[in-house]
């Protein structure tokens, strides 16, 4: 392009806000004042911007998100509450309640149904607590019920005890075996909510001017409860792994250090939120009608339909995917059962349950019968 450069950098160090009085900050303000010919950022397109600049055509598309260090794992006391869900063991507690109360009253039932001249007859034995609760834990029982309600009341107890020892054992292994990374923050909701971890914003950016010029919502609360401004994402990377910081930034800033940390520890120390803020075209700048865009824009527009300026940002951010790939695998988490998962066996139950009525109601009618007889 048969020209020669110089390089300058802005005072306060900022990328370029609009002010109230109309002038602008950082690296903006210097070209919009005729000190620097290029912004070489690349810039965040906006309309703000475009009234006082030309870009060129766009050189990368890209998202601000949330930049936070790498989880750790969750040490928690309450580990063996978790293979099962809340509602699964609501409805198990329901289960053994009702189980309970129905087998105490079968033996009552069927001890009453018998209590007559028969003063020889062996005790009839329907049930007793201690069976279901024993079954719970794999424990033997001493004594067998002696009835055929009893029996299959019982019975239909092993088969469930023995589903739900089965699962929770194997459940509750892998909690304890694969640590549980969470990742609490994956939205501006859930790093105002989560409230352990202090934020930050870059001074100057387009993201800084939206975000400041909110009157509602979590983008006003986002502003109003930051921790404090820094300068540049990429030069703040060591601060947010070792202070455990989050800061909001662009997406390509947060993988460049992503992948220049993982050159130099051989470690992936940090996380990008899942869910991203909002999308923004990031070109060069220069002053309204400069000759350069158009020269520009010929290199710019032959550079990225060919391909090239993707392979280099791919290149130069690979080892932010590897990074991302390990994440996702140690930040799975072990499997909770849901009360659908095990429905069936809570089926089973309760079939268990209406047989075992029924199984009583036809004792009750045949010791009837003999007493008549």
């Amino acid at each position: 392009m048969n020209y020669s450069d110089s390089y300058v950098t802005p005072d306060d160090g900022e990328w370029g806000r609009l002010l109230p009085n109309g002038t602008w900050t950082g690296m903006i303000g210097m070209t919009v004042a005729g000190k620097t010919d290029a912004i070489l950022g690349p810039v965040g397109l906006t309309w703000e911007r475009s009234q006082v600049l030309d870009f060129t055509t766009t050189l990368y598309f890209d998202h601000n998100g949330i930049f936070l260090p790498k989880p750790v794992p969750e040490k928690d006391l309450s580990n063996f509450l978790k293979p099962l869900s809340v509602e699964t063991w609501a409805v198990l507690v329901v289960v053994l309640g009702l189980s309970i109360t129905i087998g105490l009253l079968f033996d009552h039932i069927l001890k009453g149904s018998t209590e007559d001249n028969h003063e020889n007859q062996p005790e009839m034995l329907t049930f007793k607590p201690a069976w279901i609760l024993s079954n719970l834990l794999s424990e033997p029982s001493s004594t067998l019920p002696t009835t055929d309600t009893g029996r299959v009341f019982i019975g239909t107890w092993l088969i469930t005890a023995f589903i739900i020892d089965t699962a929770y054992v194997g459940v509750l292994t892998s909690i304890l075996v694969v640590p549980r990374v969470p990742f609490p923050v994956n939205s501006l909701e859930d790093l105002v909510s989560y409230g352990k971890i202090p934020w930050a914003l870059e001074k100057g950016t387009a993201l800084h001017q939206l975000l400041l010029e909110a009157t509602e919502g979590i983008y006003k609360e986002v502003f109003e409860r930051k921790s404090f401004m820094v300068y540049g994402c990429y030069e703040t990377k060591e601060r947010i792994k070792t202070e455990r910081i989050a800061v909001l930034c662009d997406a390509l800033t947060m993988r460049k250090a992503i992948h220049d940390d993982f050159s130099s520890t051989g470690q992936c120390n940090f996380h990008i939120a899942r869910k991203p803020l909002y999308g923004m075209s990031l070109a060069y700048a220069f002053p309204k009608k400069s000759g350069l865009t158009g020269e520009f824009n010929k290199w710019l527009t032959s550079l990225e339909e060919s391909g090239i300026i993707l392979r280099s940002v791919l290149k130069e951010t690979s080892n932010a995917t590897n990074c991302e790939r390990s994440l996702k695998r140690s930040g799975s988490t072990s499997p909770i059962l849901g009360f659908m998962d095990l429905a069936g066996m809570f089926l089973l139950c309760i079939g268990g349950l209406l047989l075992s009525t029924v199984v009583l109601v036809a004792e009750v009618i045949i010791y009837q019968l003999k007493l008549l007889g």
